[in-house]
């Protein structure tokens, strides 16, 4: 498909949305982005189906604390510096993730470095660490990676596991000053086709156009797969940048109850006085009960009116595999998950 500067706000909302809280304020980038489209017309999202078996394909994304990145914007030509590092010329980019400002980094990488978008990311939301992608569950390896700076500091990370991969990249983001660009992942175009969650740019823009379109929170959610937890006022909100990680919590005082949500970026589990309602791998999301924009978890403020819902994750998530990366405990929490049931 054509991506045009006109798909861009519908693909900002779509990505906010997955973002489950996190992924980055996309404000900034949704900005950057459509300028650089405006230079050229538009760009080629292809699909994964279309890349070639021998193609040289890698994903991008920012990594970093989303409350950092509002004030330390990414400069220009980070993720060509990290193509540089890497001293590879890619056929095609997906971002990492599709939630919130990530969903524009396969965009800018793909225009910085002269490659293809491709319509796929590895998580079909957002998750915190670097470890949990799609290609971990396919075996991809995650060598070589390289993490770029707002100064173009920058290295090449050479790792025997993803979690090794996670364990070098924080420290280092946090250097760079809790925030940086990275390209992930490097592969082969025949591994994509197994590994890449397809469709995750035209989901995000169908699910921006569906938001502008409802009138109510309510007609949304009827025509996703998802659940509605509950309606209410933020009363209350914990919130400290630890490790390169926005944690805390945020408070809903709803009509006969409270609800509080945990956040690590994003919003990872969501309880009320009695019991836990949902949590990760599937999407929690805020949204403004009089806007219908979800909101991120470094845009919570105290006096908001928002709904509480659950929006389904991707399969893959669901799959033994999948919840060993992305289920509550894998965020040091000990709780079990508790899955979206669509009636």
């Amino acid at each position: 498909m054509k991506l045009e500067v006109h798909d861009l706000d519908d693909l900002a909302l779509g990505a906010t949305l997955l973002g489950s809280g996190g992924g980055g304020d996309p404000s900034a980038d949704l900005l950057l982005a459509k300028e650089m489209i405006q230079a050229i017309g538009s760009i080629d999202c292809v699909s994964v189906d279309e890349i070639p078996d021998s193609a040289d394909i890698i994903t991008a994304g920012s990594i970093g604390a989303p409350l950092v990145s509002i004030e330390k914007l990414t400069s220009d030509g980070e993720w060509r510096r990290a193509a540089e590092l890497l001293g590879t010329k890619f056929w095609g980019i997906a971002s990492a993730e599709i939630g919130g400002s990530n969903a524009f980094a396969g965009i800018i990488a793909s225009i910085e470095c002269g490659a293809r978008l491709i319509d796929a990311d590895t998580l079909g939301r957002a998750f915190p660490y670097v470890h949990i992608s799609s290609c971990v569950v396919h075996g991809v390896s995650p060598s070589p990676s390289s993490v770029v700076g707002g100064q173009h500091d920058g290295v090449v990370i050479h790792c025997t596991t993803p979690q090794m991969l996670e364990a070098l990249a924080r420290p280092l983001v946090t250097v760079l000053g809790s925030t940086a660009s990275g390209l992930l992942y490097p592969m082969r175009g025949a591994v994509a086709k197994r590994a890449l969650v397809r469709g995750s740019v035209s989901r995000a823009i169908a699910l921006g156009k569906l938001l502008k379109k409802s009138k109510t929170v309510a007609e949304f959610l009827t025509q996703v797969p998802s659940k509605h937890l509950g309606r209410g006022v933020i009363v209350d909100i914990i919130q400290h940048v630890e490790d390169g990680f926005l944690r805390g919590e945020v408070v809903v005082e709803c009509e006969t109850s409270r609800i509080r949500v945990d956040i690590q970026n994003e919003y990872l589990i969501v309880r009320d006085d009695r019991k836990v309602l949902g949590t990760t791998p599937d999407i929690i999301a805020l949204l403004d009960s009089n806007t219908l924009k979800p909101i991120a978890s470094d845009q919570v403020r105290f006096g908001m009116s928002v709904d509480v819902a659950m929006i389904a994750a991707p399969s893959i998530w669901k799959s033994a595999e999948g919840l060993t990366l992305t289920s509550p405990k894998a965020f040091g929490y000990n709780v079990e998950a508790v899955l979206l049931c669509i009636d």
